[in-house]
């Protein structure tokens, strides 16, 4: 039985962080593990570390106070922010590899981010893929952003195995069916995330810069009471008309601008992509408001409901007294932690860094390379000489003339020709004697080495990994039809080469050396 490594979920919000670990027994995923931490204002701050050692205190807090025991795993998967990443999607030759999609992405990118390739950190993801192009999924953020968190994460003693997208996780558990469009907003304190999430990718993504806390301030700000009991009325009222409707007619008020952002984001999707958003989900704090989900459905005529993170664990003494929402998010992230290689499966921006692609070095750097250079020619030639000493000073060594000592040589009783031996002796002085005065000839001149013909150039092999699904592996078939017959299945994670396509199929080699046919819309080409 082979050892699965455990890795928790991290979710760093301004206001809390939530860690939860999951395991996985004969195919039941449930919850080992939780906690939830509240942050104090300024500790973090629209996804910024401001006080990175109060925020590593907090994390240990979280793991060493977690139910029903502590979370001593030290790796985890982290994510960012919506407002602190650079999303867009692409339209890309369909002839480029990964490799020359990874090369390219950091120079289109510039014509579409405000900062430049060589200080951020950067992923993609290939959505999809036909004879006229490919549809490329690229997010970055400021390396000094995957910095501080990964220095928090090391002062408070863990390690981050994958940085993902918030968009991304909320949808690994909240989302039924991957290849139909869905919009996934996320109401936080601060802003709302909006991201429409269709074929298995995130398609669109964006933040409204309003969140609960402006709710709160407006009732407080027109009812002329305190933030705590407006905080109060705002959860006890909601989106309801009770109480004559005022507190309803102050939210409804804040809350056009979202409305009238996420119709644009609708019509916009419809009008781009040709497929209608069919769904909405809701998630994130503000989302537990009474009567939230139908005032949404009302308001964007499309079918809205509140997610639910648990809905793919089957079994959970998670006790959560109706807030399982607050914990959509480190669910998703602790689900990637209990897949196979975590750290490949999708975006993740530890992986791409941008001092990959800094053409010229810093002038200082010039000088120390400089230095090191001209000081590893100088060892290189004393090393050279010193070698060339040695090997002469062997040769001068096997030149000295040989003195034979014939009083040595012991001839045994036999019927050898003695005169015959005297003259092989004869031979052998004479040819010792040419050796050391240098008249010595050669006899036979060895054969030259024969050249090692250079390999032929590695012929490069494509991957695909199986996405995730709805019934949790992906059918290998004889053929490039539902019609063939199923050889095996592959479990979600699995990364197979594979050699051919064909419209909606993909030709992959299974352990064996077999050859089989899987969908190509459940998996991703590496």
């Amino acid at each position: 039985m082979s050892f699965r490594r455990e890795i928790f979920g991290l979710d760093i919000s301004d206001f809390s962080i939530e860690v939860m670990l999951l395991r996985r027994r004969f195919g039941r995923v449930s919850v080992k593990a939780y906690g939830r931490e509240k942050l104090d204002a300024g500790i973090v701050a629209n996804g910024k570390i401001l006080k990175p050692k109060e925020l590593a205190k907090k994390i240990r807090s979280a793991l060493k106070h977690a139910k029903p025991s502590a979370i001593k795993s030290l790796e985890c998967v982290v994510s960012l922010p919506e407002s602190q990443v650079f999303t867009h999607t692409f339209t890309l030759p369909a002839n480029l590899k990964r490799k020359q999609i990874q090369n390219t992405l950091p120079f289109e990118a510039e014509k579409v981010i405000p900062i430049t390739s060589n200080e951020v950190n950067f992923d993609f993801k290939i959505l999809h893929k036909d004879k006229d192009g490919q549809e490329v999924f690229y997010l970055s953020t400021p390396s000094k952003i995957v910095e501080s968190y990964t220095e928090v994460l090391s002062q408070a003693g863990v390690e981050a195995v994958a940085v993902d997208l918030e968009s991304n996780s909320l949808a690994r558990v909240l989302i039924k069916n991957p290849n139909r469009a869905t919009m996934v907003v996320d109401i936080g304190a601060r802003t709302t995330n909006v991201s429409v999430y269709d074929r298995f990718g995130v398609r669109f993504s964006s933040v409204i810069r309003l969140g609960g806390n402006d709710l709160t301030d407006a009732i407080a700000k027109q009812l002329k009471v305190s933030p705590e009991e407006a905080e109060s009325l705002k959860r006890k009222n909601g989106f309801t008309r009770k109480e004559q409707g005022k507190v309803f007619m102050i939210i409804q008020n804040h809350w056009a601008k979202v409305i009238h952002e996420l119709k644009d984001i609708i019509e916009f999707y419809q009008a781009s992509h040709g497929r209608d958003i069919n769904q909405v989900i809701l998630a994130g704090g503000t989302s537990m408001l009474p009567n939230i989900s139908q005032y949404f459905k009302d308001n964007l005529g499309v079918d809205s409901l509140l997610g639910d993170p648990f809905q793919k664990i089957k079994s959970s003494d998670v006790e959560l007294n109706g807030s399982a929402v607050l914990y959509a998010n480190v669910i998703g992230l602790a689900w990637r932690g209990i897949m196979r290689r975590p750290e490949k499966q999708g975006i993740n921006l530890l992986s791409l860094q941008a001092h990959r692609f800094k053409v010229l070095p810093q002038k200082a750097e010039k000088v120390a390379w400089r230095r090191i250079y001209n000081g590893s020619v100088a060892l290189l030639i004393f090393v050279i000489a010193l070698v060339g000493l040695i090997w002469a000073r062997r040769e001068l060594s096997f030149l000295q003339p040989v003195k034979p000592n014939y009083e040595q040589v012991i001839v045994p009783e036999n019927d050898f020709d003695v005169d015959a031996l005297d003259e092989l002796r004869q031979e052998e002085t004479n040819t010792l004697t040419d050796l050391a005065t240098g008249t010595a000839t050669t006899t036979k001149t060895p054969e030259p080495i024969a050249e090692v013909a250079p390999n032929e150039q590695e012929v490069e092999q494509n991957y695909v990994v199986v996405d995730e699904n709805s019934v949790g592996f992906l059918n290998v078939r004889s053929g490039p039809s539902t019609s063939n017959s199923i050889l095996t299945k592959l479990d979600i994670g699995d990364e197979l080469q594979y050699l051919e396509r064909q419209p909606g199929w993909v030709s992959v080699v299974l352990d064996d050396g077999t050859v089989g046919w899987v969908s190509d819309q459940y998996v991703s080409f590496k």
